[in-house]
């Protein structure tokens, strides 16, 4: 929350510099503090390791996100925005709008009379 503050009044002052030091900082104490104040449920399952797991990545996510908003970065290194996007894709199991959709399933069996066992068969195109 102090972090989101620092970082508003920073950008309404015309700090851009400052501006993403203060989300990197937020989003690395963040990181540091869930870890932190999570390691006692580290011994009790595995399921707690995936979800602490998964709360760093979301924070992390966030750190990405909130670099590629900012357009000095874009031109100053169009290559690590260029990564950092395709990470935030592969982070993220979004739909993305233009992108072609996913080939359908077709039955590689076809139907058999009931007295006769199912038999593999020709794809058909639909």
């Amino acid at each position: 929350m102090f972090g989101t503050l620092v970082s508003y009044i920073l950008d309404r002052f015309a700090l851009r510099d400052a501006t993403f030091i203060a989300i990197w900082v937020s989003v690395i104490s963040t990181i540091t503090t869930v870890f932190v104040a999570s390691m006692h449920l580290f011994a009790v399952s595995m399921f707690n390791i995936a979800l602490i797991y998964n709360m760093l990545i979301c924070a992390a996510t966030f750190g990405l996100w909130a670099t590629l908003q900012f357009s000095f970065f874009q031109r100053q290194s169009p290559r690590i925005v260029l990564i950092f996007e395709r990470l935030l894709f592969a982070v993220l199991p979004a739909f993305v709008p233009g992108a072609p959709s996913p080939p359908q399933r077709s039955s590689l069996l076809r139907r058999a009379p009931a007295d006769r066992p199912l038999t593999p068969g020709p794809l058909r195109s639909s």
